[in-house]
C-alpha cells in the first residue's frame, strides 16, 4: 500500500508489513536481514516486480519511493548467491539511493551526504551483455589512473579509495567489444555507480573449444565450453561422500566402481588421466589408495569450474593418453566474504573466500576432515578398519596494476589407515598401518599485456610420501605365525617451472606456445618377506621364504614444449595444428606428438568437432612398481586417437550430443593385476597376482547424451557402446573395466525453490573376470565322521578376463531442503545410495563343499559392492 510519510514530499511504498512486524517481534537485527540469500535469477523484469520477488523470497519488508526508484525501469539481477544487500545494490546502481534495515524492514532512501565523509570515494558497477542483460564475468575494468579490477561471476566490480575527481574507465573482455565510459565523477565518501553493457564480438580463436570429448562442469565455467553439469546439479543430485569425482561418473565414457572414485576414461587406466588444479599437476589426487581411491583430495565447494577432456585434447596438455581433468578454484564475492560449512556421515568441511586490499586481492581457504569409520558401521564393512583423511587448500591472489595478476597456492592432503587383526579377513589375522602425504605449492603470474596477448608463468614444488608396514597370518598361499611381513618408506620430490603464451594475431589467426621443466627425485625403500607352502618330492608341504627388497634413489628431469597455430579460413570453420615434444631423462623417452583439430558450424544449433592426434605417456618416477620387484622404468606408451563429436540443439532447450572415437595403443605398459579383483591389504603378496605384458591395445566406442535444464525439471540420459581390449600372447583380451553397454538416467525435480528431489539410475554390462580352475591331484584321504576329504588340489585360472560378472545396476536418490536463515542459506539433504539394495558383484569366491558324497568346489559371491547406504548431511553458506 502507499503511505504518505511527508519525507521530501514524496509518497513511499510499504511492502510486506506482516513480515516486518514479525521480524520486529523476534528482535532480528538489520544486518542479519541484509545478509539473507536472495536465491533468484531475475532477467529483464521491472524494478517493481524484482523488489516484489525479493520480498517474497526472503520475507523482508521493503519501503521505497516509486518516484525516486523509477519502478518501471527494466533490470536484470543474477542473484542466486547474492545477499539482500548485494541484490539491492545491484538494482540501485545508476541511482543516488542506498539501503538501510531495522528488523526485517528495509528502506531504500537517498544517500546521505555529510561534511565528515572520508577523503575518498569508490566506483561500483556491473558489466552486462547488450543482448540479454546477462553478466559478463572476468572483464577487465581499468580506471584512467592506472588501477583496475576484474568483474566477478555476476559481472560486478568495485574500485575503492578513489580520490575525488573526474575519471574514465575502459572495459575489455575476451569475446566482447571494448568500451569506454567517460566523465565519472567521484565525490568525498560517495559511491558512484556505473552500469555498462558490452556487445559480443567474434570469440577469439584462442578461446574456442575446438577438441571433441570436452565437458564443461559447474556454474562458473566459461560459456565457450559445453555446459554439462551445473553447480546446483552437483550439489543436489545423488552422490556418495560429497565428492565431485563421483558426480562425473554419470557422464558417458567414464567407468568407476562403488568404492573407488578413480576415473577410467573410455576404457583407459586411471593413471592415463592428467589431473590439474589452477595449472598445477596433481600426482596423487585421491584419498585412501588402499581402497582404490575412495575420495578426491579437493572439496567440491572449493572448485569453481572443471574442463573434462575425455580424449582428443590439444597439445597444451602432455604426457597423458586418456584424458584431462582440469579444475579451477572458485572466485571470491565482489566484496565481503562467503563461508560454507558442511557436515555428513563421511566428512566435515569448511570453506571461506573473500577480498582484501580494496578489492585488489582475493583469498580462498578450504579444509576437510573425513571419518569413514562411521560410514562403514552402516554397512557390512568391518568395524576394525579405521581410515582417516584430511585436506587443506589455500589460495591468495593479488592484482598488480591493471595487467598483472599473481597468486600463491598451497594444497596438502594426508591419509592414515589402521587395520587390526580382525579386519583383514576371517582367516587372515594380522595388522596394517599405512600413511600417505601429498603437498603441493605453486606461484602463478598471469600477464594481460593487451586484449590479444597473454602469458602465464608457474613455479611449483611438492612432495609425495608413503609409509606402509604390517604383518599377516594365513592369507591365500601364506600361512603360519607371521607368514608375511612388509615395510615400505618412499618419497617423491619435484620442482618445476612452466611458461605459456597466447596471442590472437588477428580475428582469423591465433597461436599458443609453452615450455616446461621439472627436476625429480625419488626414494624407494621396500622390503617384504613371505613364507610360501610348497610341496617337496614326497608330496609333503613345507615353508619356503620369498623375499623382495628394493632400495633405489632415482633422479632426473622432465622437459616439454608445445606450439599450436589456430586459423579460421571461413566464417563457419576453424582448424588447429599443433605439435608437442616431451623428454624424460630417467626413462630415456623422447616423444613427438602432432595433433590436428577442427570445428565446423553446420548451423545455428549444430556443431561438428573432429580431432586426430598422437599421444605419449612415460612412466612417472613415483609409479615404479617396487612392491613387485621392478627396478627399471618401462618405456613410454604411444597411442593414435581419432574422435568426432556432433552437438545439436533441439526445441524446448534439449541438447543432443554424439561422439565416436577410436584409439590404437602400440606400446602399452606392463600391468600387475590381481585376478580375484578383491580389495586386499597386500595385493603384491596374493596368489592371484600376475604380470601382463600386452603388445598392443585398442579402444573404440560411441557415446550419446541427451539433456535438458529447466526451472522445474532437468534431466539427462546417456548410452555408450564401447570396447577396450589388450592383445596378449596373440589374443585380444578385454580390460578389467571394459563395459560394452552402459546406460545412465538422471532426473531432478524442483517443485519449489526450497525443495529438490533427484534420482540417478545406472546399468552397465558386467565387468570381465578370470575364472578359477580347481583340480584334485591326489587320492589320499582321511576318514572321519563318514566324510572323505582330499588332502591337496591344484588351483589355477582360466583364460584372462574370459567371462563376465552379472550386469551392474543401481538407483540412487536424494532430497534436498533449502532453508533461508537470518544469515545465509542452509541446505539439508538425505541421500540414499543403492536404494533398492541391489547386490552387485566385484568377484567370485570358491568354497570347498561336501555334496552328494563328493568333495566339490562351489562358486559363491565373494566381493560384493556397496549395499544400500543412507547419508544425511547439511551445508550452510553465509
Amino acid at each position: 500500500m502507499a503511505v504518505g510519510l511527508g519525507l521530501l514530499g514524496l509518497s513511499f511504498t510499504l511492502a510486506g508489513p506482516a513480515a516486518a512486524q514479525e521480524g520486529t517481534r523476534n528482535g532480528e537485527s538489520g544486518e542479519a536481514v541484509l545478509e539473507r540469500i536472495v536465491g533468484l535469477n531475475l532477467a529483464e523484469v521491472r524494478i517493481s516486480d524484482a523488489l516484489n520477488r525479493i520480498r517474497q523470497s526472503t520475507g523482508i519488508g521493503l519501503i521505497y519511493s516509486p518516484d525516486l526508484l523509477q519502478t518501471e525501469r527494466v533490470i536484470s539481477c543474477p542473484c542466486l548467491e547474492s545477499s539482500v544487500k548485494e541484490a539491492l545494490e545491484m538494482i540501485l546502481r545508476g541511482t543516488d539511493l542506498t539501503v538501510s534495515a531495522s528488523g526485517t524492514q528495509v528502506r531504500i532512501v537517498p544517500r546521505a551526504r555529510g561534511p565528515q565523509g572520508p577523503p575518498a570515494g569508490s566506483i561500483a558497477g556491473i558489466v552486462q551483455s547488450a543482448v540479454d542483460g546477462g553478466p559478463v564475468p572476468n572483464a577487465l575494468v581499468q580506471l584512467s589512473d592506472g588501477r583496475g579490477s576484474l568483474t566477478n561471476g555476476n559481472g560486478q566490480f568495485i574500485l575503492l579509495n578513489v580520490p575525488p575527481g573526474a575519471y574514465s574507465i575502459s572495459i575489455t573482455g575476451l569475446g566482447w567489444e571494448s568500451k569506454e565510459v567517460n566523465d565519472i565523477l567521484v565525490e568525498d565518501g560517495g559511491t558512484t555507480t556505473v552500469e555498462v553493457t558490452l556487445t559480443q564480438r567474434t570469440i577469439p580463436l584462442s578461446e574456442l573449444v575446438i577438441a571433441p570429448g570436452t565437458f564443461g562442469i559447474l556454474d562458473e565455467v566459461s560459456d565457450l565450453a559445453v555446459q554439462t553439469l551445473t553447480r546446483e546439479q552437483i550439489e543436489t543430485f545423488p552422490q556418495l561422500g560429497e565428492d565431485v569425482f563421483r558426480s562425473l561418473q554419470r557422464l558417458p565414457g567414464i567407468a568407476s566402481g562403488d568404492i573407488s572414485t578413480k576415473l577410467h576414461l573410455r576404457g583407459g587406466w586411471d593413471r592415463e588421466v592428467l589431473y590439474v588444479l589452477d595449472g598445477m599437476e596433481l600426482y596423487e589426487p585421491y584419498h585412501l589408495k588402499e581402497f582404490e581411491g575412495t575420495l578426491g583430495v579437493i572439496d567440491v565447494q572449493a572448485i569453481g569450474a572443471i574442463d573434462l577432456h575425455t580424449g582428443g585434447f590439444p597439445v597444451d596438455y602432455g604426457d597423458r593418453m586418456g584424458g584431462v581433468f582440469d579444475m579451477e578454484t572458485r572466485k571470491p564475492p565482489v566484496e565481503g566474504t562467503r563461508t560454507a560449512l558442511g557436515l555428513s556421515i563421511t566428512n566435515a568441511s569448511f570453506m571461506s573466500r573473500g577480498v582484501f586490499a580494496q578489492g585488489r586481492g582475493q583469498w580462498l581457504f578450504s579444509a576437510r576432515r573425513g571419518y569413514l569409520d562411521l560410514a562403514f558401521k552402516l554397512t557390512d564393512v568391518d568395524d576394525d578398519i579405521s581410515p582417516k583423511y584430511y585436506d587443506v587448500l589455500g589460495k591468495v591472489e593479488y592484482q598488480l596494476g591493471s595487467k598483472h595478476l599473481v597468486s600463491a597456492h598451497l594444497l596438502h592432503a594426508g591419509d592414515h589407515l589402521e587395520l587390526d587383526q580382525n579386519a583383514l579377513r576371517d582367516a587372515a589375522l594380522g595388522e596394517l598401518s599405512n600413511g600417505w602425504g601429498n603437498t603441493y605449492g605453486w606461484l602463478t603470474w598471469k600477464a594481460f599485456f593487451s586484449q590479444r596477448v597473454r602469458a602465464r608463468t608457474l613455479l611449483s614444488g611438492g612432495r609425495i610420501s608413503r609409509s606402509r608396514s604390517g604383518s599377516m597370518e594365513e592369507l591365500g598361499r601364506i600361512e603360519g605365525p607371521e607368514a608375511a611381513l612388509i615395510s615400505e618408506e618412499g618419497s617423491f620430490d619435484f620442482l618445476g617451472l612452466k611458461h605459456e603464451w597466447t596471442v590472437d594475431f588477428t580475428d582469423r589467426l591465433a597461436g599458443r606456445a609453452g615450455v616446461s621443466w621439472k627436476g625429480l627425485q625419488a626414494d624407494f625403500d621396500y622390503l617384504h618377506w613371505a613364507r610360501n607352502l610348497v610341496a617337496d618330492g614326497l608330496g609333503e608341504r613345507e615353508g619356503k621364504t620369498d623375499t623382495v627388497q628394493v632400495s633405489l634413489s632415482p633422479s632426473g628431469t622432465e622437459t616439454g614444449a608445445f606450439v599450436a597455430a589456430r586459423f579460421k579460413p571461413v566464417p563457419w570453420g576453424t582448424g588447429e595444428v599443433g605439435v608437442r615434444y616431451d623428454r624424460h631423462s630417467y626413462t630415456g623417452d623422447s616423444d613427438v606428438s602432432p595433433r590436428v583439430h577442427a570445428v565446423v558450424e553446420l548451423g545455428d544449433n549444430t556443431t561438428l568437432r573432429a580431432g586426430w592426434g598422437r599421444y605419449h605417456q612415460s612412466q612417472g618416477m613415483n609409479e615404479l612398481e617396487v612392491a613387485d620387484g621392478e627396478t627399471e622404468f618401462a618405456p613410454s606408451d604411444g597411442a593414435t586417437q581419432i574422435a568426432l563429436g556432433l552437438e545439436h540443439g533441439l526445441p524446448n532447450g534439449i541438447r543432443a550430443r554424439l561422439e565416436v572415437y577410436d584409439r590404437a595403443i602400440d606400446r602399452p605398459r606392463r600391468e600387475y593385476l590381481n585376478l580375484w579383483r578383491e580389495i586386499v591389504a597386500f595385493p603384491e603378496l596374493e596368489g592371484d597376482r600376475i604380470r601382463v605384458d600386452p603388445t598392443e591395445a585398442r579402444a573404440k566406442g560411441m557415446e550419446f547424451l541427451l539433456s535438458h535444464d529447466g526451472p522445474v525439471w532437468d534431466w539427462s540420459g546417456s548410452y555408450v557402446l564401447a570396447k577396450t581390449e589388450d592383445r596378449i600372447q596373440g589374443a585380444w583380451v578385454p580390460r578389467f573395466m571394459d563395459q560394452r553397454h552402459a546406460f545412465s538416467l538422471t532426473i531432478g525435480f524442483h517443485p519449489s525453490p526450497s525443495w529438490t528431489l533427484s534420482g540417478a539410475w545406472h546399468i552397465h554390462s558386467g565387468w570381465p573376470y578370470t575364472p578359477q580352475l580347481i583340480q584334485f591331484d591326489t587320492l589320499t584321504v582321511f576318514r572321519g565322521e563318514g566324510e572323505n576329504w582330499p588332502l591337496s588340489w591344484k588351483e589355477g585360472f582360466g583364460p584372462l578376463n574370459s567371462e563376465r560378472l552379472p550386469p551392474y545396476h543401481r538407483l540412487d536418490l536424494r532430497v534436498t531442503r533449502r532453508f533461508e536463515l537470518r544469515r545465509g542459506v542452509l541446505d539439508v539433504y538425505l541421500d540414499l545410495f543403492n536404494a533398492y539394495n541391489q547386490v552387485n558383484l566385484r568377484s567370485w569366491d570358491y568354497e570347498l563343499r561336501w555334496i552328494d558324497n563328493r568333495t566339490m568346489f562351489v562358486r559363491e559371491p565373494d566381493e560384493e559392492l556397496l549395499p544400500i547406504l543412507p547419508s544425511l548431511g547439511f551445508r550452510w553458506e553465509f
